[in-house]
């Protein structure tokens, strides 16, 4: 089962709203309709806006996909799977698409291998992790 759940600009840090239970189909409609824009205009007359995120959770094994954005069209992903966590920045919602199909196929494992590996990504591997990438 997938949740997901999404966060406006004017809400406190630890606000958030629980939209229930999506599919990839859903997910994707859910990202493209989200109201990007609208909100990052409202952020400009707040003192301190909270990210603009919306998140995607599979209760099987835990694993979180959530995107942010601070500038129109920008996207940020956001991945956690298996202690590995990954932050990628990305232009324009081919990438977003993608990451989104590939987390609701279960293949989480390439998709981190994909995030992880392009341009400016930020890695936090788990220390059991780590170790296996050591001594294999």
């Amino acid at each position: 089962m997938y949740t997901y759940d999404i966060q406006y600009v004017d809400f406190r840090t630890d606000q958030l709203k629980e939209m229930g239970q999506v599919d990839a189909a859903g997910a994707v409609q859910a990202f493209r309709s989200f109201p990007f824009k609208e909100q990052l205009e409202k952020a400009k007359g707040l003192s301190e806006p909270t990210f603009l995120t919306i998140s995607f959770r599979s209760h099987h094994d835990g694993a979180i996909l959530a995107l942010w954005s601070l500038e129109p069209n920008i996207y940020e992903i956001y991945m956690e799977n298996n202690a590995e966590k990954v932050t990628v920045d990305t232009k324009g919602e081919e990438l977003v698409v993608e990451a989104i199909n590939s987390f609701f196929s279960g293949s989480r494992s390439d998709l981190y291998k994909r995030l992880s590996s392009s341009p400016g990504a930020v890695t936090k591997r788990g220390l059991v992790n780590r170790l296996k990438s050591l001594f294999s």
